[in-house]
């Protein structure tokens, strides 16, 4: 049976302490500037074993969670104000919208096959709307949570946060908080407001790295899970370079999307492909910046451009030690001149080196990966969720790496032409070591 969604509620949630004068004007570090006007979106799945299902008590679970997003708000402030100028967000205790709904679906049958249309509907707004429709960024919200029972009795919460104020890292750190915020005892900490301090505000027009790269042909997603034991299988196979799980999956992913366009040519066009991973800086600067900083404080690590065709190919070896070269790479010493004149130069002329590319026909492949971040330890006071899941950025060649709830695989959600996916899921290669199923 089809789901069927309904809204049963709207309310904003306000700060529950009015934000001072003094603190109103937030500014945007270039970071910030530079990221693209669309949300962050995570989805916790939460069992009926963890969740009475009755009417009345999740009402209650719902007024507990306005409560303490009020609370936390009065700390996570900036998330309450409007984006002004692609400069500043005025911080004025605009709130954030919190919806109610049902849902007349089961968790299991979520779970057993995970599609995407079915995620959107669970959050509280499309993720990516900013990105493709003509809308005004100033009545933009910067956050939005929708809270939905299933009718199996289980609850899933959505939040949708602007990546112009917030990245993975500043995201878990929130949720951190925001769970702190339930405990009788809890004492969440004060996040780090400061990274307009280290990389300035820059008065100038910024166009985001997505621009030109949306395809209008047919895109199709695809859920691949990589278990502990698969992954321990794959890393023994990269002799001599102790490659990490994020790393060695990088390097498959990527060789497969290579092949799988190659063969979806039938071998008449070579290609050309360079991958990137979105890396948290924070621990590169000196001295090291707090993990639980909000704003945009990431790098992308770029690998060295690849050419392969039918006769030509490139080793899974050779492909993971380009990708940790990349991402080592981003060093303390580029990072701490990155806030510097000279440094922002030499970002903005890397930023034009890869449009250029771009506008070559050259495959990105764009990696982003929230495998370290202690997603399932989200824990509301029913307890941690069953599963942990995000929506990914609709453009092809698009790779998200997630944790699974076990702690020791990984789930990759990736989006490619339509004509790819139909050689990428059948590569043998991949399917050797991972779990491979359609999601759109």
């Amino acid at each position: 049976m089809e789901a069927k969604f309904q809204i049963m509620s709207t309310q904003v949630i306000k700060p529950f302490t009015t934000t001072p004068h003094h603190l109103k004007h937030f500014n945007l570090s270039f970071l910030d500037q530079i990221s693209p006007y669309q949300y962050t979106s995570v989805l916790f799945f939460y069992s009926a074993s963890n969740v009475s299902s009755d009417d009345t008590n999740f009402t209650s679970l719902c007024d507990n969670l306005k409560a303490s997003l009020s609370n936390v708000l009065t700390l996570y402030y900036p998330l309450c104000g409007r984006i002004k100028a692609n400069a500043y967000i005025d911080c004025n205790d605009a709130g954030v919208p919190f919806i109610e709904a049902r849902v007349s679906s089961h968790l299991s049958s979520i779970l057993e096959y995970p599609q995407v249309n079915i995620l959107k509907q669970l959050l509280p707004l499309d993720p990516y709307e900013p990105v493709f429709e003509n809308v005004n960024y100033e009545e933009l919200v910067m956050m939005a949570v929708k809270f939905s029972k299933l009718s199996c009795g289980g609850v899933v919460l959505g939040v949708c946060m602007s990546h112009k104020i917030i990245d993975g890292i500043g995201m878990t750190s929130f949720f951190n908080a925001w769970v702190e915020t339930t405990k009788v005892s809890g004492n969440p900490t004060k996040p780090c407001m400061e990274a307009s301090l280290l990389f300035p505000t820059k008065d100038m027009h910024f166009t985001t790295l997505s621009a030109g790269i949306v395809e209008s042909k047919e895109l199709v997603i695809a859920r691949l899970v990589f278990d502990g034991t698969s992954l321990s299988r794959l890393r023994d196979e990269i002799d001599g370079y102790s490659p990490t799980r994020v790393e060695v999956v990088t390097a498959l992913i990527w060789k497969s999307m290579m092949d799988a366009t190659i063969g979806s040519s039938r071998g008449k066009k070579p290609i050309r492909s360079f991958a990137s991973h979105v890396v948290n800086i924070r621990g590169r600067l000196v001295p090291p910046f707090p993990e639980n900083s909000i704003g945009n404080v990431i790098q992308l690590a770029v690998t060295p451009l690849v050419e392969m065709n039918v006769e030509k190919n490139v080793g899974l070896k050779d492909l993971v030690a380009m990708v940790k070269k990349a991402i080592v790479g981003l060093d303390v010493d580029y990072v701490s001149k990155l806030g510097s004149d000279v440094g922002f130069d030499r970002f903005m002329e890397f930023r034009k080196k890869l449009k250029f590319m771009v506008s070559e026909d050259i495959q990105w492949s764009k990696f982003s990966s929230w495998t370290r971040f202690p997603l399932y330890e989200v824990d509301f006071g029913w307890g941690k969720p069953t599963w942990v899941s995000t929506t990914i950025f609709p453009i092809r060649d698009n790779v998200m790496l997630l944790p699974t709830r076990c702690g020791e695989g990984i789930e990759a959600w990736v989006t490619l032409d339509k004509e790819v996916m139909v050689q990428f899921e059948s590569n043998e290669k991949l399917l050797q070591h991972a779990l491979v199923s359609r999601a759109s």
